[in-house]
């Protein structure tokens, strides 16, 4: 399978050319996970000595390039065989780069997919566990979009807010949200 990846010198040039041109000022890397990609680090130096803020939104399991500012983190489940079986990966690294992320000075939020009958109790957990860190940390609840030929279901706003009420019991900021499949299909033509 050929490499997909834009070669981080095309993306070097063309957020040098943003900047140039002053429409620039965040760069957020995203999509699959960014963690992975060899030049990412790379990609990050050059947004800092630009002078812009650089962001990650991750899965977590791998470590972060020194020089984020900001991080956008999921914890899939908090049941480390549940998220290894589920994920592929161990809970611990990501909990783990959680935390050295937050002491090294990196703004945080964290988000989770809420999916009945897998999740329900990891909510709270996970509240806690981010509690333990700081508890103003941003805490966003997603509900889970159906996916065809999956065994879950979504959840109503009811469940979702119950799930919300209990990670509300450690954290200050706690948001939700739970749309569907075909609000997202109609709000991506939309913005097409």
């Amino acid at each position: 399978i050929p490499d997909k990846r834009i070669p981080a010198d095309k993306i070097i040039a063309l957020i040098g050319k943003l900047h140039r041109q002053g429409k620039v000022k965040k760069v957020n890397f995203l999509g699959g996970e960014p963690t992975i990609n060899p030049g990412l680090e790379k990609l990050v130096n050059h947004c800092k000595e630009l002078g812009l803020t650089v962001k990650v939104i991750t899965n977590g399991s791998n470590e972060m390039p020194a020089q984020i500012d900001e991080a956008s983190v999921s914890i899939k489940l908090f049941n480390d065989e549940l998220h290894l079986m589920h994920t592929g990966k161990p809970l611990k690294p990501v909990l783990a780069n959680i935390v050295k992320m937050y002491r090294n000075g990196v703004k945080l939020d964290i988000s989770t997919v809420y999916i009945p009958g897998l999740n329900d109790e990891d909510i709270a957990k996970i509240a806690e566990f981010i509690a333990s860190i700081d508890p103003k940390i941003h805490f966003h609840i997603i509900g889970y979009v159906e996916v065809p030929g999956a065994p879950w279901r979504k959840p109503t706003n009811h469940e979702v807010i119950n799930v919300v009420e209990k990670a509300r019991k450690y954290l200050v900021k706690v948001t939700w949200s739970n749309v569907t499949a075909e609000q997202i299909k109609y709000n991506s033509i939309r913005l097409l």
